[in-house]
């Protein structure tokens, strides 16, 4: 997970469950981007439950099935040049040679069969659910759009790329 997100992360008790698979984990905390370091982590979860497709796990894939966060805590940072610190995720801060196609030359036109496996290959959910949420903001741009946006809960059901999905949501905002 360090790998993919490219942040410290750390989990505390983990616990498992055959029937129906499934994780859950205490106390996950994902770090902040060294280029924006703060004294609270990008990310801190009180329990985190994972449920899993025991067939896809057979295969050698993970295919979550549904995701339940209870009292996550996100703290979102824009630095003075506009950049957003959720902009960093999974993404190396060392640029990596030869990764990147020259400035002058085109992609390749994408064929519609190629189109729609990377459409199938997107992230499905049965369930997201997000109880008591919390997002703090911290601008340092002169528009300062500073605030925290708390109890948010958040409910988004059969959510598959290009397909519909039902949400619902509710969040105090300031004031």
């Amino acid at each position: 997970l360090q790998e993919k997100l490219n942040r410290p992360v750390t989990i505390g008790k983990v616990g498992l469950s055959l029937f129906p698979l499934a994780a859950r984990l205490d106390n996950v905390s994902i770090g902040e981007a060294p280029t924006f370091a703060s004294q609270p982590p990008f990310a801190t979860a009180e329990k985190l439950y994972v449920s899993a497709g025991l067939f896809s796990l057979l295969r050698g894939q993970v295919a979550v099935k549904s995701l339940r966060v209870e009292k996550p805590q996100i703290h979102l940072i824009r630095n003075a040049e506009g950049v957003w610190s959720f902009s960093t995720l999974g993404r190396s801060s060392t640029p990596r040679s030869g990764t990147a196609p020259p400035a002058n030359s085109a992609a390749p036109p994408e064929t519609p069969a190629a189109a729609e496996s990377s459409q199938q290959a997107g992230p499905s959910l049965d369930e997201l659910r997000i109880i008591d949420g919390r997002i703090a903001l911290t601008d340092m741009t002169p528009k300062k759009l500073s605030g925290i946006y708390d109890h948010i809960d958040l409910t988004v059901k059969d959510y598959a790329p290009n397909k519909r999905f039902s949400i619902d949501l509710g969040v105090h905002l300031p004031g």
